[in-house]
């Protein structure tokens, strides 16, 4: 991970007594923003299916970021699809009452009870013993302070990103015109969501096995 502080020369320059705090807020907005748009952080994570659960708490393995979005689920080395809208929307589809089977769907929620963490259902619960693996895209917490080292490929388009929006601050003396700042920060989106589709993905962690609703992080 990377310090917030790496990016401040390169900001401060263009917006020049802006005090740090109020950079580092711009800064991690703009990195949310660029995370939540392309896609391109992403991490890989595998672990057991256990029989009759169909529920599994997943969390990125820095505490500085969030589960953005499940991308892929696969058991058994088969993909499943995303939760058809009956599935998500009809009460009880989804409890732990499901029934079992082969796993063909999955839907990915935010858990209710743990701040920041997130759930991978899938449908049916499995029948057997298998093997799930999960990609999935990630965003910083606003409360970041650090931002992961894969994201220094674009610095120069996330510095750029947050200069546009402390231009955009009123009544500054930093205060201007962000176009061209924030057309630095769009070819770094565009370049990103590229790599992105082209499934770059960060590194696979193997997790142990859970115990019934058993959480998944990368500690």
């Amino acid at each position: 991970m990377a310090a917030l502080s790496e990016f401040h020369p390169n900001i401060l320059i263009h917006v020049p007594n802006a005090p740090l705090p109020t950079v580092d807020r711009m800064l991690v907005d703009a990195a949310i923003e660029f995370c939540y748009r392309t896609k391109a952080l992403r991490e890989s994570a595998r672990f057991p299916a256990q029989v009759g659960i169909g529920s599994y708490e997943i969390s990125p393995s820095d505490t500085d970021l969030l589960i953005d979005q499940v991308l892929y689920v696969w058991h058994n080395d088969w993909e499943l699809l995303p939760a058809a809208p009956w599935m998500v929307n009809t009460p009880g589809a989804l409890d732990a009452t499901r029934p079992t089977g082969t796993p063909s769907s999955f839907y990915h929620r935010d858990d209710p009870a743990v701040a920041d963490e997130s759930i991978l259902e899938i449908y049916p619960a499995p029948d057997a013993v298998g093997d799930l693996q999960v990609v999935y895209s990630m965003r910083p917490k606003v409360t970041a302070k650090t931002l992961p080292t894969f994201l220094m490929r674009w610095w120069l388009n996330l510095s750029a990103g947050a200069v546009a929006r402390l231009k955009r601050i009123p009544g500054m003396p930093w205060t201007g015109d962000p176009t061209d700042d924030r057309a630095e920060f769009e070819r770094g989106v565009r370049e990103a969501a590229v790599i992105a589709e082209t499934g770059r993905v960060g590194g696979e962690r193997v997790m142990r096995a859970p115990a019934p609703f058993a959480r998944f992080a990368g500690r």
